[in-house]
């Protein structure tokens, strides 16, 4: 079972390092956070994400979902790959 993780600074950055995420700050690099343990990233207000980022997110199957700022409106989800296992379930029965 997986994490989540909020992202929620102004103006933050993420970009791709490796099997991580790097978050920079005023074009400084902030922190480092692996993706292995992530189920879901929760964008949260102006964060810059990098298309690579989302192509590697969806690849891992983690979620990803886009609140607005002050209000946290739900704004929209991105969705990994998607299993199959339902149709397993089905050709099973």
């Amino acid at each position: 079972m997986g994490g989540t993780l909020y992202v929620e600074r102004k103006d933050a950055e993420l970009r791709l390092d490796g099997r991580a995420l790097a978050l920079y700050v005023n074009g400084e690099r902030d922190g480092v956070i692996p993706l292995v343990p992530l189920d879901r990233l929760v964008v949260v207000g102006h964060i810059i994400i990098h298309t690579n980022v989302l192509h590697r997110l969806c690849e891992e199957g983690i979620g990803v979902v886009f609140l607005s700022g002050k209000q946290q409106r739900f704004r929209g989800r991105m969705v990994g790959r998607l299993h199959r296992h339902g149709r397993l379930r089905v050709r099973q029965y």
